[in-house]
């Protein structure tokens, strides 16, 4: 799945730059989830799930993945430790499972993952300053890594990540929308949504996004369907441009990735899928062999059914 795609929006960079950061937005069966995406620190990557309960208490965690010659599986259990500027260290227990039988990356080196469970003033504690950092990877007595810092860049992350999240969780949505399909192959995993209905003020569109994760790279990215419901034929060929404008102003500009009628395929990155699932779609503008076919969406239809689908992937995906 090469992407083609062309990005134009770059205010979305600068005007919503909290939702940018967001990974996971929602809410199921009482439980809301909202995330953040990775972000390195040092020669690891972090990110934080923000996990509200019904009773209105709420929990962190803490996902650390560092790529590694070396392959390790950190036991459920094991600590991580952190000194704060004030002195104080508090500890976490690793809950992640990682497989003891994980194959070498696309470049050599290994995925390793880790995964903690905070208590809310924990890691609001994390976000005032950490000045070291200590991750268990065994039992073993030498079984650790450990960074010191002369700044704060891990405190510093998580200040942003929080801030993010607490943004985020004004628009939070209930999620609704049903996965269609889910295949497990030896390089990656698809997994797809069962097709919504978005209503133009012309016509109606089905709309169906798919996800992959590949394995030997420990990467994934969206594909975008999108069948007009209309008698009329309009022959969109390949390398068409379609283009979606945001309320904001900005526009996002993709390429038809096939030669039918009546049916777009498109290759979106995940920034420019999460900008079309954040946002407000006010209109879309398709080159045809008959010139530009143009819709609205005044109730914001389209972005809607997008951010279901997108949440619901996400939500599944294996990265």
């Amino acid at each position: 799945m090469k992407k083609t795609a062309i990005f134009l929006a770059s205010l979305l960079f600068t005007i919503g730059l909290p939702a940018q950061q967001i990974r996971s937005n929602y809410r199921s069966e009482g439980m809301t989830h909202i995330s953040t995406e990775f972000e390195k620190v040092e020669d690891f990557e972090t990110r934080v799930e923000r996990v509200g309960f019904p009773d209105g208490a709420t929990a962190y965690l803490l996902y650390v993945d560092f790529r590694q010659k070396t392959a390790f599986t950190a036991p459920r259990d094991s600590k991580m430790a952190a000194t704060l500027k004030s002195g104080k260290v508090i500890r976490a227990d690793q809950i992640g499972k990682d497989s003891p039988t994980k194959k070498r990356l696309e470049d050599g080196r290994y995925l390793n993952r880790l995964k903690y469970l905070l208590e809310t003033a924990d890691m609001e504690a994390l976000a005032r300053g950490v000045t070291s950092l200590e991750f268990a990877t065994g039992w073993n007595p030498d079984d650790y890594i450990r960074y010191n810092f002369s700044s704060d860049p891990f405190g510093s992350l998580l200040k942003r990540h929080l801030e993010a999240i607490d943004k985020a969780a004004e628009s939070t949505i209930d999620l609704t929308a049903e996965a269609g399909g889910y295949i497990n192959q030896t390089e990656s995993i698809m997994t797809a949504a069962a097709p919504l209905v978005a209503d133009g003020a012309g016509m109606v569109y089905n709309i169906a996004l798919s996800h992959l994760y590949y394995k030997n790279t420990a990467t994934e990215d969206f594909d975008f369907a999108l069948q007009l419901g209309t008698e009329d034929t309009w022959h969109i060929a390949r390398d068409a441009a379609v283009t979606f404008s945001l309320e904001d102003g900005s526009e996002i500009k993709l390429l038809q990735t096939r030669d039918d009628d009546n049916f777009v395929y498109l290759y979106p990155t995940l920034e420019e899928i999460r900008a079309l699932a954040y946002g407000h779609i006010v209109k879309i503008r398709l080159e045809t062999e008959k010139g530009a076919l143009e819709d609205t969406f005044p109730d914001n239809s389209l972005s809607k059914i997008l951010n279901q689908q997108y949440q619901l992937l996400i939500s599944m995906s294996a990265r």
